[in-house]
């Protein structure tokens, strides 16, 4: 990627069907964050170089739109209790409940309580 720059750089650097050649290979390659360096590294020796802007410009709009495609593509998971959660957390309380009531009952057997078998 770094040589496919160099060669831009010295070779078609006010062309714009090249830069928008190395930008779609940039893409392609997954390599838009060492695009934008190697755009920026142009700009901080020639602020005012137009195509180092406009290269720049163009590897935060083709990243924003692969941030879009991820967002779009990942499932939004809701956190709010659907129906069936709450059947399952009132289902568990129940048991819960039924199995704290039987301890009771049970340990009061055995402990001699009111209801004892004597």
């Amino acid at each position: 990627m770094k040589n496919a720059f160099v060669r831009l750089y010295e070779n078609t650097w006010r062309e714009t069907d090249a830069h928008q050649k190395f930008l779609q290979i940039a893409n392609q390659q997954n390599a838009l964050a060492l695009a934008g360096k190697l755009y920026g590294a142009v700009l901080q020796s020639l602020p005012e170089d137009e195509m180092a802007m406009a290269g720049r410009e163009k590897v935060l709009q083709l990243g924003m739109a692969q941030l879009g495609h991820l967002r779009a593509a990942a499932p939004i998971r809701s956190r709010s209790f659907t129906p069936k959660k709450w059947l399952i957390i009132g289902g568990l309380i129940f048991v819960l409940l039924v199995f704290s009531m039987l301890f009771v009952a049970v340990q009061s057997l055995f402990s001699g309580g009111p209801t004892s078998l004597n």
